[in-house]
């Protein structure tokens, strides 16, 4: 059975139900502390309805944040294929930009997020701007359909954002040029459309919470 995108369960039951008591602990102090300490705001989750209006809303998911811990493993894995330091990275469907955040801690020459959400833009505007990252970080406010990849834009990140034709689009789009490309998938309940775009090259599940990513590469 297809598993479907978490749009309703509250954060409390998901990260006890998930990570159960001590990975709860470690998200708490790792992440939710972290917003607390820095004035940040990437750890509440938003609902789908309150961010996204109009015909597209099915296939916007809500915000809910990765954690610190879950991008460092996606990126100790990254770089069994690909220098960090000789590439950039780009997160379609930011939101307050927390995978960004995480990942400025990796070498990568520059970081972008790509969000459609003019709410969740200006929050992760705010919290970049806290944290003095604005020379590392470029925000946009757009549909990640209609993103263009630079060549050097070879580390994706996708923590199941959207879904439908604006996902087709969206992968079309990272194969259009040929440039080798490598994505990292939380989540991925949309697994089967992202194969039929890119070459399944892993599937790992991380600690807490038991966090399952697909990682792909442009055929």
């Amino acid at each position: 059975m297809k598993k479907e995108p978490d749009n309703t369960r509250p954060l409390a039951y998901v990260l006890f139900k998930k990570y159960g008591v001590r990975g709860a602990l470690r998200v708490l102090v790792e992440d939710v502390l972290f917003d607390y300490y820095h004035r940040v705001d990437t750890f509440r989750p938003v609902s789908n309805k309150k961010l996204f209006h109009g015909g597209n809303i099915d296939e916007q998911n809500r915000y809910v944040p990765s954690t610190i811990a879950s991008i460092s493993s996606v990126m100790e894995v990254l770089q069994e294929w690909i220098a960090l330091e000789d590439c950039e990275f780009v997160d379609l469907g930011s939101g307050k930009g927390k995978a960004l955040i995480a990942a400025a801690n990796w070498p990568f020459q520059h970081l972008t997020g790509i969000e459609l959400s003019p709410q969740l833009h200006n929050t992760a505007k705010t919290n970049i701007e806290r944290l003095d990252l604005t020379k590392k970080i470029t925000l946009l406010q757009q549909d990640a359909a209609e993103y263009q990849f630079k060549p050097n834009e070879q580390v994706l990140f996708f923590f199941n954002p959207f879904t439908g034709q604006v996902l087709e689009r969206c992968l079309e789009n990272v194969t259009r040029d040929g440039i080798t490309r490598f994505v990292a998938y939380m989540n991925p309940t949309e697994d089967e459309v992202y194969c039929k775009h890119l070459k399944k090259i892993a599937h790992r599940h991380f600690q807490p919470g038991d966090v399952e990513v697909c990682f792909y590469k442009t055929p």
